[in-house]
């Protein structure tokens, strides 16, 4: 008999309709413990460890004539797969990166180590060039961005203007030069 159908056999599954619709209007997960909303199947967590197919029938709700099969189904799955990922999706804007193998895989660079320049600042940063060909400061110490966290985080973006216009200027210079 293999590991998991030992770990099948010693989860059981509420078998009655009135045990599933307590375990769904309550606020703990059946299948890890963990807060979920009430009226919901399982935490986001869980949900997203599901398949589509078995998300789609967790959306039908309780009402649904096929829901407590379906639940029994989910909840057995999410058991004999115990160990999934968190893989909620990154939002627009949020770094997802906290360590730099993860950087790395995502295709930046490892430039060099140094110190914040910024005034007051003067903390441990690597620099990093992006998949797009940007340089980004990254903190030693959690792999965050380091303009979210620098003592002065208006100076990085007052440098890239600065850049901008001295780059514009001087792209006006060559075409006067041209002309002439």
């Amino acid at each position: 008999m293999s590991e998991q159908q030992v770990q099948y056999e010693a989860m059981p599954v509420p078998m009655t309709d009135e045990q599933i619709a307590q375990l769904v209007a309550g606020e703990v997960c059946p299948a890890c413990g963990g807060r979920k909303c009430a009226d919901q199947a399982f935490c986001p967590t869980d949900f997203i460890a599901l398949t589509v197919w078995m998300r789609r029938c967790m959306s039908m709700g309780v009402k649904h004539p096929e829901f407590v099969g379906n639940f029994r189904g989910a909840l057995r799955h999410l058991q004999l797969n115990p160990q999934r990922k968190k893989n909620i999706p990154v939002r627009a804007g949020e770094w997802p990166y906290s360590t730099d193998e993860e950087l790395e895989k995502a295709g930046f660079k490892f430039l060099n180590h140094a110190h914040c320049s910024v005034p007051g600042c003067h903390v441990r940063i690597e620099w990093y060039r992006t998949p797009r060909g940007a340089c980004i400061a990254v903190n030693l110490a959690d792999y965050q961005r380091h303009s979210l966290s620098c003592a002065d985080p208006m100076y990085f973006q007052k440098r890239r203007e600065e850049r901008a216009q001295t780059s514009a200027r001087k792209k006006l210079q060559k075409k006067k030069r041209r002309k002439v």
